[in-house]
């Protein structure tokens, strides 16, 4: 049964290892709060696969086909959700149930070019670079959408395909 947990005051290290040791190939969105003169805020420049470690980003979602952990910085340490289909989430977490009803396909920006892993776009303009699967030239992040018991929605990447 899907379960989501949470945790506060996870610190750099701890959160890392969580990250290495739970998901296989994962895809990453990574944000930073205060960036450099040269390094505008872009959430699509960041979804990416994983290289590095996720504590040096103030905030992200990483993701794979079983499960999506959050994270985002409070002090000197994290505020961390986590959302796994199987559930399973360890001790020390506070964990609730919940029931998946739907899986939803969002459309991303761009149409592929020159058959690679990159689309562009002509209204921002720019290039994507997607860690998609598939080879259709339309990009699409797809979510699992789950209930608690209250009846209130919750989502979690699972995917990036090209259909």
């Amino acid at each position: 049964m899907p379960e989501i947990g949470t945790k506060r005051d996870v610190s750099p290290d701890e959160l890392d290892k969580i990250i290495k040791d739970s998901l296989i190939a994962p895809i990453a969105i990574l944000e930073k709060w205060f960036c450099g003169e040269n390094e505008a805020p872009d959430f699509f420049n960041y979804l990416t696969h994983l290289n590095g470690r996720v504590s040096d980003w103030d905030k992200g979602r990483i993701f794979d086909d079983r499960a999506e952990i959050r994270w985002e910085r409070e002090g000197n340490g994290f505020h961390l959700v986590w959302i796994k289909d199987a559930g399973n989430i360890p001790d020390r977490w506070d964990k609730e149930s919940l029931s998946q009803v739907n899986v939803r396909q969002i459309l991303l920006w761009g149409e592929r070019i020159g058959g690679g892993r990159e689309w562009y776009e002509k209204q921002v303009p720019r290039i994507f670079e997607y860690p998609a699967k598939g080879n259709g030239s339309k990009v699409y992040v797809v979510l699992n959408e789950y209930t608690f018991e209250d009846g209130s929605t919750v989502y979690r990447f699972k995917e990036v395909i090209a259909k």
